[in-house]
């Protein structure tokens, strides 16, 4: 069958997919990577220029969560009333503006404010995939937009370390960095993406009337997905100030491990490869297992950081993957509108992540990292046994 999509077939030009698909990999990344997921870089040196304790740590580290949770609804309207470059676009000059706030604003207020703000851009963004993903995309699309979700965090994760450099070790100055280094991306993002109106979102069915028949299926995604952003949350949010801390690693090597977490990342490619080898159930309890070793062995102080720099590539790839496979097992929950059960899987993954880092925060401030690392491995090592279906991928 000859396809029709812009740029297809032999000898076509890249078309405007190809010429937007490096500047949106990378808008995605500011998104999902850096506006969600850069604050626990910077906590160690949060605490320290705001002598904050780690309740308060866990409570900000919240925010870009919670940004994301108070935007999601509008993001779908605006895209179908704007367009997805427009609203895209925007994406991007939100999660700039939120790192710029950081930046300039004074104390715990701009912090705060500048991360809820920053966390919303994941929201607006989503819309505008899902609308490109349906345009251009040579696969299911729920695929693309898993497998974009996932690459595009990791590699948020991976450059956060370097382009904070550039404020040597400061977060006011990593922060700046981080607002115009999106702040390019968007630009390139806005001269590379086609001002088609036709490319706008259509209303979606409502997420919970969409499950409503579907009760226990959507129960074990909501409790897995649940288990997976509560235990992970420990080390997004205190993993690097822990291992300063508590196992006592120099900034430089606490760094690394930041970095070693999202370049593992790109394991993300593997994630069919892995699921034709393991089924879908096997995957998800394998990978949940490797999530509960890493997180022990990332806060706990007995070896000194010497398994830590093995922990760390484990943590990062387990818990990107189990990311898309969240999206898939979703996807599969909606067969006729794949992106609702995608949409569903990532608002609960949102929440566990929101609910996780004010949980953990309180436990660190009655426990010993050990304990409160060791509780939420076991979290994750219970979540295995919550598993999904063994069905393939649905076709969208």
């Amino acid at each position: 069958m000859a396809d029709d999509r812009p740029g297809a077939g032999p000898g076509a030009s890249p078309g405007p997919a190809g010429r937007w698909a490096v500047p949106g990999l990378l808008l995605a990344m500011a998104c999902f990577g850096l506006a969600r997921f850069s604050f626990g870089f910077f906590v160690p040196a949060v605490r320290t220029s705001l002598d904050l304790d780690v309740s308060r740590v866990g409570a900000i580290g919240s925010l870009s969560f919670l940004g994301y949770l108070a935007a999601i609804l509008a993001s779908w309207a605006l895209t179908e009333r704007f367009g997805a470059r427009w609203v895209a676009i925007g994406a991007g000059g939100t999660a700039a503006t939120g790192f710029a706030l950081v930046a300039a604003l004074p104390g715990l207020p701009g912090l705060s404010i500048g991360l809820l703000i920053a966390g919303m851009s994941a929201a607006l963004l989503l819309p505008p995939m899902v609308a490109t993903a349906t345009r251009w995309s040579h696969g299911p699309r729920h695929d693309a937009l898993a497998v974009t979700v996932g690459a595009a965090t990791a590699l948020g994760v991976a450059l956060t370390g370097p382009i904070a450099l550039v404020g040597a070790g400061r977060w006011r100055p990593g922060f700046a960095a981080l607002a115009a280094v999106t702040i390019g991306v968007t630009a390139w993002f806005a001269r590379r993406f086609p001002g088609e109106a036709a490319l706008r979102s259509r209303r979606l069915p409502d997420d919970v009337t969409t499950f409503v028949d579907k009760p226990p299926r959507a129960m074990r995604l909501m409790i897995a997905a649940s288990a997976l952003g509560v235990a992970s949350s420990a080390v997004w949010v205190f993993g690097r100030d822990t291992a300063e801390r508590h196992i006592g690693l120099s900034p430089t090597a606490s760094g690394t491990l930041w970095v070693l977490i999202g370049a593992a990342g790109g394991f993300v490619i593997v994630t069919n490869a892995l699921t034709r080898r393991c089924g879908r159930p096997g995957a998800w309890s394998l990978l949940m297992g490797v999530l509960a070793l890493s997180t022990a062995l990332l806060g706990t102080a007995s070896h000194r950081g010497s398994l830590a720099f093995m922990a760390a590539p484990a943590f990062g790839a387990s818990y990107l993957i189990l990311t898309v496979l969240l999206l898939h097992w979703g996807a599969s929950l909606s067969p006729d509108e794949p992106v609702v059960g995608l949409r569903f899987a990532l608002l609960i993954l949102v929440l566990a992540h929101t609910a996780g880092a004010l949980l953990v925060g309180e436990f660190l401030e009655v426990s010993e990292p050990d304990t409160v690392f060791m509780t939420m491995a076991a979290v994750a090592a219970a979540g295995a046994a919550i598993r999904p279906d063994g069905q393939p991928g649905v076709e969208a």
